[in-house]
């Protein structure tokens, strides 16, 4: 069973996650889900810098959410700044 998140994103990660969707065919969650568990974790700032105002929706696979959970309890962040920390780097 998908798990069902809902995140606030910069324009900037919205951008990213777009671009790495061309690059890779990826549909919108299968990218992020893949990004959350084949990637590093990224520095993760205490609090976003970025102004979050376009609401997105992601299925996450259970590997995706499980990262996504752990990061956020050890880092004490949202699902919202981990996930545009993650869209922060450049994936090719």
């Amino acid at each position: 069973m998908p798990n069902q998140i809902s995140v606030q994103l910069s324009v900037d990660s919205v951008k990213a996650l777009s671009s790495f969707q061309r690059s890779s065919g990826l549909k919108k969650s299968a990218a992020i889900s893949w990004i959350l568990v084949e990637t590093s974790i990224p520095h993760i700032p205490k609090r976003g810098k970025e102004t979050r105002g376009e609401s997105i929706d992601f299925d996450l696979t259970d590997a995706a959410a499980l990262v996504l959970r752990n990061v956020c309890k050890s880092k004490r962040s949202s699902d919202g700044i981990v996930i545009e920390a993650y869209l922060g780097r450049t994936y090719k």
